[in-house]
């Protein structure tokens, strides 16, 4: 049996859906995000290329903060961004602390996607580990299966 087959006779057993919001999906397959959910995982224009704090200039491309203190990269590729309450960080922290593998796939092929605009400008992506306690605790280190996907 083909890999298609069998996603398409697993899709009947059980219909696919979003892997945060469960809403149900029109297809199988990548990334498992509806599209409410998927738009969510947008910067707001225009941000500062340096942080992705939103800012109102659309003249500018990088924050006053990042002017003062330049941060040691030189671009910045962000899901979106991280505020309490929003869709975003509420994925990220359920994938997290839940260790949510269908979720975190499905984040991890947004990374993807996002990095493969931006591939041709870097000299490199560098996942950024978190402490080493939380990696015991979870099981599993987020930054190391993003940077894998």
């Amino acid at each position: 049996m083909s890999d298609r087959s069998l996603e398409v006779w697993l899709s009947l057993l059980y219909p696919p859906e979003c892997a945060f919001c469960r809403a149900p999906l029109r297809a199988p397959g990548p990334p498992r995000l509806c599209g409410e959910c998927r738009a969510a995982f947008r910067v707001p224009r225009p941000h500062c290329e340096l942080c992705a704090e939103p800012f109102p200039s659309r003249k500018a491309t990088v924050c006053h903060r990042c002017l003062s203190e330049p941060p040691p990269w030189k671009k910045l590729l962000s899901l979106g961004l991280y505020q309490h309450g929003n869709l975003p960080t509420g994925a990220i922290l359920r994938w997290k602390s839940g260790g949510d593998a269908i979720l975190g796939a499905a984040l991890g092929r947004l990374m993807r996607a996002r990095a493969a605009e931006m591939a041709r400008e870097a000299d490199g992506i560098v996942p950024i580990p978190g402490r080493h306690g939380r990696r015991i605790r979870r099981g599993f280190e987020p930054a190391v299966i993003l940077a894998r996907a």
